[in-house]
């Protein structure tokens, strides 16, 4: 007999190699069937059974391997799930939120808050304001009852908000800014050199390194109360008015469109907010006329 037929009659079979197996009964029973088999046909079945236990094992192993990666893209599918959940529940969460403190090129910062004071950013809702925020160019910010706060500019000017009142911080800069009077009564302190502007509909205050107080208490009446040096009025059809250091313009926003300058009363000094913001400036060694 040769080399190789020697080792499989020497090979071993094992017992229960072929459990679970359709043919593994018949093969037993065949078994205990009391015959005698000659040398070669003992050799064809050992051959023949060396060969189907091969079968079994190389089918438990291909089995194995396919549940191994079954295991594993299941493994990915439940993390990939769990990404997608926690990704969706983050977007419901802030989807309503602006990032209280966002960055987006030249930023004004948001001081001195008291009160309700809140701020809007385009595309999202009203959400309360932050001591020390950023306020960044295309937001409106809005105060409510006895609310007050300040507005540090790029170009280190500043805006003071009293109760109900609101400003569009339009475009900011370091040379030059661009604000809108929502409502309410405000106070700005223009650096030197900033080219300034405050608009209310078809009303724009021009200033440079000055300081000045817009206040809309009535309706349909503006009042421009300049606090130190001079600034220009423009309004409808009007040609500018230039409005000098201790006066007031007074701007009838009803069908007459008609303005009428005066001096700054005393009584107007004592107002709320241009009492405290002049307060502020001293304090802060700005002249405030």
């Amino acid at each position: 007999m040769s080399g190789s037929k020697r080792g499989e009659k020497n090979k071993v079979v094992s017992e229960d190699f072929d459990s679970g197996h359709p043919l593994s009964a018949p093969l037993r029973y065949l078994g205990k069937i009391p015959y005698e088999l000659n040398r070669k046909k003992r050799e064809i079945l050992v051959r023949h059974l060396i060969s189907f236990q091969e079968r079994v094992e190389a089918d438990s192993a291909r089995k194995a391997s396919r549940l191994k990666i079954l295991r594993t893209a299941y493994l990915i599918a439940s993390i990939s799930l769990l990404a997608l959940v926690t990704v969706a529940v983050l977007f419901v969460v802030f989807s309503g939120r602006e990032p209280s403190k966002r960055t987006v090129g030249l930023g004004a910062k948001l001081e001195n808050h008291n009160g309700d004071v809140q701020v809007l950013s385009p595309g999202r809702k009203w959400r309360d304001a932050e001591e020390g925020e950023v306020i960044n160019e295309g937001d409106s910010i809005r105060t409510k009852d006895n609310a007050f706060c300040s507005i540090l500019l790029p170009s280190e000017s500043i805006i003071r908000m009293g109760g109900n009142s609101g400003v569009l911080l339009k475009s900011l800069g370091k040379e030059s800014t661009r604000v809108e009077h929502l409502e309410g009564e405000t106070y700005h302190r223009v650096c030197a050199g900033t080219n300034y502007l405050v608009e209310l509909g078809d009303v724009s205050i021009k200033a440079r390194g000055t300081a000045f107080a817009v206040q809309e208490g009535v309706p349909k009446r503006i009042e421009v109360v300049a606090v130190e040096s001079g600034l220009s009025v423009s309004f409808s059809e009007h040609s500018p008015i230039k409005l000098e250091e201790g006066e007031v313009l007074m701007v009838d926003m009803a069908e007459k469109r008609a303005a009428r300058r005066v001096a700054v009363a005393r009584e107007k000094l004592e107002d709320g907010l241009l009492r405290d913001s002049v307060c502020m400036d001293r304090r802060a060694g700005f002249r405030t006329g």
